[in-house]
């Protein structure tokens, strides 16, 4: 089965490396800079992100600017890949600190795994089940400093429940 997650390392070294690199995209990066200043000011968690555009105008490249500008690693994935709530699961079991969890394509997730992002977006955490029937037990793991950035082509197919709770919403113009 495939693996639901990959860590993206770029071999392109034309992409930008932070918001100073971005050429063309003036709107989003004084968004982004505002919203970056905005949390450290404050000593806030970073709001999770709704990125969209065409194809091809560097919504990847935004995603991995976004991890380098808070100094975290950055987590890749598509929304095709998350078809379970234990997909979603598993991956963010691997995270430890902070991280920005890219999901491309993000329309392709099922309702199930949005499910899942709606309450880390929403609590910054993540409801686990242990076992089955009178001995199931819940747990919450917290995700301290994970910032979901979700790219779209089609935001009219993400549920607005979720678009909702990407607070920072960006369009990249051709």
């Amino acid at each position: 089965a495939p693996q639901a997650f990959s860590a993206t390392v770029s071999a392109n070294h034309d992409r930008p490396k932070n918001l100073a690199a971005i050429i063309g995209q003036e709107e989003v990066v004084l968004q982004l800079r505002l919203a970056v200043a905005g949390a450290q000011l404050r000593g806030e968690r970073f709001g999770h992100v709704l990125v969209t555009g065409s194809p091809g105008v560097g919504k990847s490249s935004l995603a991995q600017v976004v991890a380098s500008e808070l100094g975290v690693p950055m987590i890749s994935t598509t929304g095709m890949l998350l078809r379970k709530s234990t997909d979603v699961i598993g991956l963010l079991m691997g995270i430890e600190g902070g991280a920005v969890l890219f999901v491309d394509e993000a329309q392709q997730m099922s309702p199930a795994a949005a499910t899942v992002l709606y309450q880390v977006a929403e609590d910054g955490s993540v409801d686990l089940l242990a076992g089955t029937g009178p001995d199931v037990s819940a747990t919450t793991m917290p995700l301290p400093g994970l910032v979901i950035v979700a790219a779209t082509t089609h935001p009219g197919k993400l549920s607005q429940s979720f678009r909702d709770r990407l607070t920072i919403q960006l369009t990249m113009d051709e």
